[in-house]
């Protein structure tokens, strides 16, 4: 008799526990109920040059002979605020220099919207990037993302040249569902 008093006044506050800590799905999807899938969202970010160290042995990535990584840290905010690093895997100038391809890879620690994305694009000789591509890890794995950046010496003392610039992290596209 005592064992089953016990037993189910330990079910009943079980029960009481397990309601009190239900997320009501509307909180759980997000604003307006939707999830974050269906969401944009923008990291910010400064970041500047920590140096270079030689590129892996081909096949990968696909290197020039003397090819260096550019590798790069800096500070994440936005919707993802955080620490910034970034390496660049290929960059190729033009032959007048005025523009620059660019493969790199942007990581961002902020907890569990922590990611790293593989994205390419350009460069040109005034210091602004447009890049695109797509999460490969982390938060938002396969979303797609741009990235704008302009070079500048307005560097809250970090360093004498950084680059400032935002990630848009693109909601899914319905179609692709």
């Amino acid at each position: 008799m005592q064992t089953t008093r016990i037993a189910t006044r330990f079910a009943f506050l079980f029960s009481l526990v397990l309601l009190t800590l239900q997320t009501s799905p509307v909180v759980a999807a997000g604003p307006q109920g939707q999830s974050e899938n269906h969401q944009t969202f923008e990291v910010t970010f400064t970041k500047w040059s920590i140096g270079v160290t030689p590129a892996p042995v081909p096949p990968f990535p696909p290197a020039d002979p003397g090819q260096n990584i550019s590798l790069f840290i800096g500070v994440a905010g936005g919707d993802a605020p955080g620490a910034f690093s970034a390496e660049v895997l290929y960059r190729k100038a033009s032959t007048d220099g005025s523009v620059a391809q660019l493969w790199p890879v942007y990581r961002v620690s902020s907890g569990n919207r922590s990611f790293t994305a593989l994205i390419q694009g350009g460069s040109n000789a005034a210091g602004l990037g447009l890049l695109e591509g797509v999460i490969m890890n982390g938060w938002r794995i396969g979303a797609r993302v741009r990235v704008r950046f302009q070079r500048t010496t307005d560097c809250d003392g970090h360093a004498a040249t950084c680059f400032k610039g935002t990630i848009r992290i693109l909601r899914d596209d319905p179609e692709d569902e």
